[in-house]
């Protein structure tokens, strides 16, 4: 199943009838029911010590699990292969539609790690999308979903009642890409890209602990200073930067973070750059 990345956000929004509730820095999620069938969205946190049980769904009307597996946009936590078999267990048990956006699935895979997705290992009430606009070309705005059979209907028709159609230009370059096989070779530099980039932040950070290669990187800082005015400070130096003020859903967060895009500088030195006004300006 091929669907627009703007289709696709229509269905987050349009198509739904649910609520959504419990985020700390949401990536607004992926979230695929038709309006008549309307449902509710369980999330929860994802530090060390909280998991998703079935005591904590409990007897509620939360239905839906939207997951981001893989460098979830922006805090770039992973779930472990345990994790997820722990997690696949709760979400059968508790009959939660799992809602699984793998953004950036692919770079887990460009490097070796973890090929297992929950869709896979729950094989029922399950959508798995894959945008490719990361991985091949941001300017192709296509994506690849699968769905298991017990709600490939309800599917069908959410996306039947919706405006915005897949561009088959889109789609037809975006296969050819696939079955040709350049598609692998840009997978392949953009991961080297990504390696090096994340390389360069570890070098300025060392303290951090070690990440996987990603597009962006959550940095905590010890500042107290307003969210908005930390994002203009560093503006004016040039560095266009999200504190993790700008993601939260409430005001209890303790720690503060910035999410550091690697991608964006356009060459390394320009990120070697940004990167030394970010240490300098957290610690003059």
């Amino acid at each position: 199943m091929a669907v627009s990345a703007s289709a696709h956000r229509v269905f987050r929004y349009q198509v739904l009838g649910g609520k959504v509730s419990g985020y700390r820095f949401p990536f607004l999620p992926s979230c695929v029911m038709c309006r008549r069938r309307p449902s509710s969205f369980f999330t929860f946190s994802w530090s060390t010590s909280a998991f998703l049980t079935s005591s904590s769904v409990g007897s509620t009307q939360r239905r839906s699990l939207p997951i981001h597996a893989s460098c979830s946009n922006p805090t770039n936590i992973i779930i472990s292969p345990a994790r997820k078999k722990e997690l696949a267990q709760v979400i059968k048990k508790n009959r939660l539609l799992l809602i699984e956006d793998d953004l950036y699935g692919w770079l887990r895979a460009e490097e070796g790690g973890d090929m297992i997705s929950l869709h896979d290992l729950i094989g029922c009430r399950s959508f798995y999308i894959a945008s490719l606009t990361k991985c091949l070309c941001p300017g192709l705005r296509i994506a690849y979903g699968a769905v298991t059979d017990d709600i490939k209907d309800i599917m069908e028709e959410g996306f039947s009642n919706i405006s915005i159609k897949t561009s088959s230009l889109d789609a037809e370059i975006m296969t050819e890409l696939l079955l040709s096989g350049s598609a692998q070779k840009l997978l392949h530099q953009k991961a080297a890209l990504a390696k090096k980039t994340s390389a360069l932040f570890d070098a300025f950070f060392p303290d951090l602990p070690p990440q996987p290669p990603s597009y962006f990187r959550w940095l905590p800082i010890s500042d107290s200073r307003p969210f908005d005015q930390v994002e203009k400070d560093l503006l004016r130096q040039g560095i266009h930067i999200y504190h993790s003020g700008r993601f939260m859903a409430s005001n209890h967060e303790e720690s503060s973070f910035l999410r550091v895009s690697l991608c964006s500088a356009g060459n390394t030195a320009r990120l070697r750059k940004g990167l030394m006004i970010i240490k300098n300006y957290l610690n003059p």
